[in-house]
């Protein structure tokens, strides 16, 4: 078993972006779920008067086909890859895509493990690669601001560097540093856009899941990206005159800690605000690793399953990123569902094909990637163990228009 190491100093809050750690003692009992009081319909709720997407759209979600058409890869390229920390399935999965990927360019492959940031590992991977004249390099899911000065030297440098599940530290006031542009979707083209989606699809799932009548305790984290995703669930949020967020718990990296403060703060709050009905953490881990499906069991309250909407005698516990710690829970009854659950692989994959087009002095187009609910009823992986994975067969379609094998 694997458990990461939530308490070191150093480690940014992105790490909750991908990391998915293995909890002992997981109960896998599902009698406290609730049923849902519908059949999958909105029980009378028009989530489209209020200017969001229905349940059936969350549920078909806003993917689209990778692009049909690139430019020829521009082969013998060297490719450094930076990986948010190894032991991380999520990062370690983009890594063998991203490595799959540039292998059909024909690019050279280098991995480094940026080890959650600790004694400056990021920093130390991007003067690697700019020491050994890398022709390209990714850095995945770890703020710019991080590591500006050795962002900055790599532009010095003229080594484009793509930021991919990340943003730019333009984004958090600075210079603008990502050289190489990761666009994701035609709806949300920008990393501030993306970010924001990652919030505003889990608050329409939750507000449909709810019938409009959510009262919720939001869990936000405070640094830059973070505050993006917030920003997107409260935007949603206001739109729904029978909503209301009932507490709010900040939180940082330090508070991450298995049974430690976020954890103990979010029990308390349960027990404080017995009217809420509905619970909102960003990432999959807040559910799983640190208890969160736990506490809300343990405060003596039911968690909708079944078929939405839900009724007010159980709590509707939405996450994001749709992965496979999470989704056991929905599996089990412990948990509700995933807002903003996407598909890693595919992002490696779309980074590659930025950089070609980067290499072929083109420009860098939406990529298809998008957000895809997931819960007890649509979208649920096959067996325990999986993650979300998209119905399109994105690795054929890059491979065709780039014209390799």
């Amino acid at each position: 078993m694997i458990r990461l190491p939530f308490h070191r100093r150093g480690i940014p809050a992105a790490l909750l972006l991908v990391a998915v750690v293995a909890v002992a003692g997981c109960s896998s009992d599902s009698s406290q779920g609730s049923s849902g009081t519908g059949s999958g319909s909105s029980g009378g709720f028009d989530a489209a008067s209020i200017g969001i997407s229905t349940l059936p759209e969350l549920y078909k979600g806003n993917e689209s086909a990778p692009p049909a058409d690139a430019p020829k890869p521009v082969a013998g390229k060297s490719i450094y890859w930076i990986s948010c920390g190894q032991q991380a399935p999520n990062c370690a999965a983009k890594a063998v895509e991203g490595q799959k990927a540039s292998e059909a360019m024909g690019w050279d492959f280098h991995l480094i493990d940026g080890n959650f940031g600790v004694a400056g590992a990021y920093a130390n991977a991007i003067r690697t690669a700019i020491a050994a004249k890398a022709d390209a390099i990714v850095e995945d899911a770890f703020p710019c601001s991080d590591v500006q000065q050795p962002l900055e030297e790599a532009k010095a440098a003229g080594i484009p560097v793509l930021g991919m599940d990340t943003i730019d530290c333009s984004d958090a006031g600075g210079p603008s540093l990502f050289t190489a542009e990761m666009k994701y979707n035609a709806t949300e083209q920008s990393a501030t856009d993306y970010w924001r989606g990652f919030g505003k699809y889990s608050a329409q799932y939750l507000i449909n899941a709810t019938g409009g009548q959510a009262k919720i305790i939001n869990s936000p984290g405070t640094n830059s990206q973070q505050q993006l995703l917030n920003d997107g669930f409260l935007a949603e949020i206001k739109k729904c005159s029978g909503c209301e967020v009932v507490d709010t718990l900040k939180w940082n990296t330090a508070d991450f800690v298995p049974n430690g403060p976020w954890t103990s703060a979010f029990r308390s709050s349960l027990v404080k605000h017995p009217e809420a009905t509905a619970v909102y953490v960003p990432f999959d881990g807040m559910a799983a690793s640190l208890g969160g499906s736990q506490a809300i069991r343990d405060a003596g309250k039911k968690i909708c399953t079944g078929a939405p909407p839900y009724g007010s005698d159980c709590v509707t516990a939405v996450g994001g990123l749709g992965t496979s710690e999470t989704l056991d829970l929905v599996r089990g009854g412990q948990w509700t569902g995933d807002g903003s659950a996407y598909d890693s692989g595919w992002v490696a994959w779309g980074a590659v094909d930025e950089l070609n087009r980067v290499f072929n002095d083109q420009p860098t187009v939406p990529e298809g990637i998008g957000f895809t609910t997931v819960d007890s009823q649509e979208n649920l992986p096959a067996k325990s163990g999986e993650s979300f994975t998209t119905s399109f067969d994105f690795r054929s379609a890059y491979l065709k228009a780039w014209g390799v094998s």
